[in-house]
This record gives structure tokens, sequence and C-alpha cells, in this order.
């Protein structure tokens, strides 16, 4: 993801969560409170607010990734779906993370 008011700050989250400041030539991690990163939000007039979400919810921080606002939202990750022929919610199974 690129910054629209500096193209040389790039991010790329994955199991870790990264940020370059030299346009992608180099990287620094980046602390949150959960792995397995999924998504990033910056606002557009102010790159120092942004949310991230992951395997845990979601973080937001106003200063840039240096700190993170707590999970404290019940969040669940479905890693499989499976429906028999009956077509019941009784017959619903689903396992997660």
């Amino acid at each position: 993801m690129l910054i629209p008011k500096n193209a040389d700050t790039v991010y790329v989250l994955n199991t870790g969560f990264y940020r370059s400041n030299d346009g992608g030539r180099t990287f620094t991690g980046i602390s949150v409170p959960h792995g397995d990163n999924h998504d990033l939000w910056i606002a557009p007039e102010d790159p120092q607010r942004m949310i991230e979400g992951n395997d845990g919810g979601a973080n937001v921080s106003f200063n840039g990734g240096q700190r993170w606002t707590d999970q404290d939202q019940p969040t669940a990750q479905f890693y499989r779906v499976a429906l028999d022929k009956r077509l019941s919610v009784s017959h619903l199974r689903c396992t997660t993370g």
C-alpha cells in the first residue's frame, strides 16, 4: 500500500507488518498487537491515522503505527464452513482457529 501524499512510504502486510520510507528498497518491522495482518486503511488527509485488520480483529493508530488500540471486540475467524444436502442450520459445521 502506498501513501498518496508520499510515494516513498510503502506498507506491506503478511504475518508481519512492515514499512518502507525509501520506495521499497528497505523495510522496517512495525509492532502490532496481533499477527497475520490482512488489511490496512490509512486516512487520506492524515496518514498518521490508520486501521489495521488481522486475525484477532482490528486496531487503530493515531501516530503512524507507533501505538495501537487494544483488541477489545469479540472476533472469530472461520477456516471452513460445510453444509450437507439437508440445508438446515442444525447441519451447519464450522471450524475456527
